[in-house]
């Protein structure tokens, strides 16, 4: 039995049980004085009536205190369900942008070395075929990524009617991200020049820290205090 509950049972019980000795004790002494017939009788056969009402008293008290646990309880369950699903659905989004961003990074780099003069003919043929590639993956990586955004989305208005609680996200970091990660798709797809992919290799590490420090942390950090469920 919750600690709470044994010592307001333990209360209950002490002040009805005080209650109805006094009470007995007062009305036994009234009958005597008064000289009714067998007082004795009387003053139990009332503080019977007094204990009747005053235990259905302490039994709301109690099933109030029950109730009111249960739904504390029941909101911290809740709280933490819907903690979870946001920073789930954060995380699946987070984790297919850095897929993304390590893979245009990687491939950037090896059309960018393609034409140096030590490099294989193997890696110069695997070069060749990345603008194909990376022009198929742009529509795969746009409609993905927009489904787990607006996944995202849904999650974090529900917590945040749910709770009144406003985290004043810039969303816009989420979707400079995505659009420089998708930008670099683009660049390769069109075969553009070094100095262009690496114009938006810089544009793409900004905007990473950002999305990381507005969206990533802030999140991290609300979920974190309702939720065991960190990033590796």
């Amino acid at each position: 039995m919750n600690q709470k509950i044994k010592v307001l049972l333990i209360d209950t019980i002490g002040w009805i049980t005080s209650i109805c000795i006094i009470f007995f004790f007062f009305t036994l002494w009234l009958y005597s004085y008064n000289q009714i017939d067998n007082p004795l009788k009387e003053a139990w056969s009332l503080m019977v009536s007094i204990l009747s009402a005053l235990a259905t008293i302490g039994a709301a008290i109690i099933a109030a205190s029950l109730f009111n646990d249960w739904r504390d309880s029941q909101t911290g369950l809740n709280r933490s369900e819907l903690a979870r699903n946001t920073q789930t659905s954060l995380y699946k989004l987070v984790s297919y942008l850095d897929y993304y961003h390590k893979y245009v990074m990687t491939q950037k780099h090896l059309w960018n070395s393609k034409n140096f003069p030590e490099i294989s003919k193997n890696l110069i043929d695997q070069a060749e075929k990345i603008p194909n590639e990376c022009e198929e993956r742009r529509s795969i990586f746009r409609n993905e990524c927009e489904e787990l955004y607006k996944q995202f989305l849904i999650d974090l208005k529900i917590y945040e009617k749910t709770f009144d609680s406003d985290l004043n996200l810039d969303l816009d970091r989420i979707r400079h991200y995505r659009g420089c990660i998708g930008g670099m798709l683009r660049d390769l797809s069109q075969s553009k020049s070094a100095f262009e992919l690496n114009a938006m290799t810089n544009h793409l590490k900004n905007s990473e820290k950002l999305f990381n420090k507005e969206i990533l942390d802030i999140v991290t950090s609300e979920m974190s205090q309702y939720i065991n469920l960190k990033v590796k």
